[in-house]
C-alpha cells in the first residue's frame, strides 16, 4: 500500500537517480567532447590552463604524470593527456599517447580522428590522411573526420579532387554542417591556386 511517506521515497529515488544519470551523461559527453576538440584542425580554444589560472603547464604534466603513474591504462586518463599535451602544441608527444589509446580502444573514430589531427599538427600530413580514412572505415559518417581530411587535402601540395570528393560525401551525410561554406571557400581558392 502506497502512503505519503512511500511517494515521497520513491519521487526522491527518481529525482537521485536521475539526477546520477545526468551527470554520468554529462561526464561521458564531456569525455567525447574533449576527443572531438583535439580532433579540430584549426583550434580557437583559450590559452591552455586558463580554466585553472593556479596551475601552470609544468604542474599540469607533473599531474599528468602522477596520475598515469597509478592508472597508466585509464583510456580516458589517456585521452586526457593526450588532449592537453595537443592543446599545448607538443604534437609528437601527443600522437604517441593517442597511438597507446587506439591500441587500447582500436574501434573508436573519434579517436583515431585525434589521433590523425595530432599527426596532421606534427606535420605529417599523409599519416594524418591515412588515420582519417581508417577513422572513415569505422564510421563513415564521421563528419569532423571529413572535415579535417578535407582540409589536410587542401595541404600543399593540394589534392583538390580528394578534397572535392570528400566535400560531397560531407555535404551528402550532412548538409547542413556549419563548416561547408569556409570548406567550399578554401576549395575553391585552392583550385585557383592549383
Amino acid at each position: 500500500m502506497l502512503n505519503t511517506k512511500t511517494v515521497h521515497l520513491i519521487v526522491l529515488g527518481l529525482i537521485v537517480g536521475s539526477g546520477a544519470a545526468y551527470v554520468y551523461a554529462n561526464h561521458q559527453t564531456s569525455t567525447r567532447r574533449q576527443a572531438e576538440a583535439a580532433a579540430t584542425v584549426a583550434s580557437t580554444s583559450t590559452a591552455p590552463g586558463a580554466e585553472h589560472p593556479n596551475v601552470d603547464e609544468q604542474e599540469m604534466l607533473d599531474l599528468f604524470t602522477q596520475a598515469l603513474a597509478v592508472s597508466p591504462n585509464d583510456p580516458e586518463l589517456i585521452s586526457r593527456y593526450a588532449t592537453y599535451l595537443f592543446s599545448i602544441q607538443r604534437y609528437n608527444e601527443s600522437v604517441e599517447w593517442f597511438r597507446k589509446l587506439i591500441a587500447l580502444t582500436p574501434d573508436d573514430a573519434t579517436m583515431r580522428t585525434a589521433l590523425a589531427t595530432a599527426l596532421y599538427g606534427s606535420g605529417r600530413v599523409g599519416d594524418a590522411i591515412a588515420e582519417y580514412q581508417r577513422a572513415l572505415e569505422l564510421d563513415p559518417n564521421h563528419t569532423l573526420a571529413l572535415h579535417n581530411m578535407i582540409l589536410a587535402y587542401l595541404e600543399r601540395p593540394p589534392n583538390v579532387e580528394a578534397a572535392a570528393e570528400a566535400l560531397s560525401r560531407l555535404e551528402s551525410i550532412d548538409p547542413a554542417y556549419d563548416a561547408i561554406p569556409t570548406l567550399r571557400n578554401r576549395l575553391a581558392t585552392a583550385r585557383g591556386g592549383a
